[in-house]
This record gives C-alpha cells, sequence and structure tokens, in this order.
C-alpha cells in the first residue's frame, strides 16, 4: 500500500459522507461551515483511524484497498464520530461490531 493511501480513502470518505447529508442544502454557506466544523477530522484524528484500520485490517487479513476496506473506512470513521475518539476504545469498538455482524451473518 502506498503511504497516505488510506489517509485520503479516510478523507474523502469523510468527505464524501458530508455532501451526501445535503450539508449545503437550503441554508446555503453559513449552514456549510457550521456543519463542516463539526465534522471535520484533524490529521490527529486521520493517524488515530488509519492505525485502527491498519490493525482491523492486518488482524482480517483484509486487502487495504479492497471493497470490504472501504466499508471498514467507514465504518471506523462513523465510529470516530459518533462513539469514541479513544484509539483503544475505538479499535475495541470496531472488532466488537464486526464480530456482531460476522456472527449474524453466519445465522
Amino acid at each position: 500500500m502506498q503511504p497516505g493511501t488510506i489517509v485520503q480513502r479516510l478523507a474523502f470518505l469523510a468527505k464524501a459522507r458530508f455532501f451526501c447529508n445535503g450539508a449545503a442544502g437550503v441554508e446555503g454557506s453559513q449552514m456549510w461551515r457550521r456543519r463542516f466544523n463539526r465534522t471535520r477530522l484533524s490529521p490527529h484524528d486521520l493517524a488515530i483511524c488509519e492505525r485502527v484500520f491498519d490493525q482491523v485490517c492486518a488482524d482480517e487479513h483484509i486487502d487495504p484497498l479492497s471493497l470490504d476496506a472501504e466499508a471498514l473506512a467507514v465504518m471506523i470513521v462513523a465510529i470516530f464520530r459518533n462513539v469514541t475518539t479513544n484509539e483503544r476504545e475505538l479499535l475495541e469498538e470496531v472488532r466488537s461490531l464486526r464480530r456482531s455482524k460476522g456472527a449474524e451473518k453466519a445465522h
């Protein structure tokens, strides 16, 4: 994997999610600025997400450039934004969710 690939992917996914949620809607640029400030990931935030992504990919033998990895990146960013920004807790939450989804598929 090329250096920065996951950081670029996470940044792209974060921006894509932001725009897909209609952030630049009726209220115009002022709403866009407010929402962007709330959803933007800093380089430090992206580094945490990247380390968790790399660890889960290694643990589960996921190709970092696959569609599964893209879904994983989306999951990590969502958990980071909505549940915890602590790296250890983020990793545990991602692992827990992936285990529960795997169990659902098995039944």
